[in-house]
């Protein structure tokens, strides 16, 4: 079931405030728009909680594909945003660890133009029920 923009603020609300909480990697895909074009689901949250520890990431391919994906390309780039240098450390060594090369769009504002991407992600798998892919970026 899809969580409206409520119950992910209050999802990331009761992980800022557990003890045991360093930061949170907020992995929401936007499958319906209820941000604007100057504003993302990534920066709303940031300015809901501002002492929260956020990196955007995991948002661009489906859940199946978090942990050790198998392209035929090779792997696939897992974009990150946040404010916090060491947090979004933390989730880069772990998006290599389960076999992403990471990718740093800049600050949360940067995760505004990758939220849209999952709709993107998406198309083939509702075109031809191809959901096995991801995006690369290639310098």
């Amino acid at each position: 079931m899809a969580q409206t923009a409520p119950s992910v603020a209050s999802a990331a609300w009761d992980a800022a405030t557990s003890a045991r909480a360093r930061s949170v990697s907020c992995t929401c895909r936007v499958l319906r728009y209820f941000t604007e074009r100057n504003d993302g689901l990534g920066e709303r949250l940031q300015a809901a909680f501002p002492s929260l520890k956020l990196v955007k990431a995991f948002n661009t391919v489906g859940a199946a594909f978090f942990v050790r994906p198998t392209f035929a390309q090779g792997r696939g780039s897992m974009f990150i945003a946040g404010n916090d240098a060491d947090a979004k450390a933390a989730v880069a060594g772990l998006i290599e660890a389960w076999g992403w090369q990471p990718y740093d769009v800049g600050r949360i504002e940067g995760a505004r133009v990758t939220e849209p991407l999952c709709q993107l992600w998406c198309l083939p798998g509702f075109l031809r029920n191809d959901w096995a892919h991801a995006f690369q970026v290639i310098a």
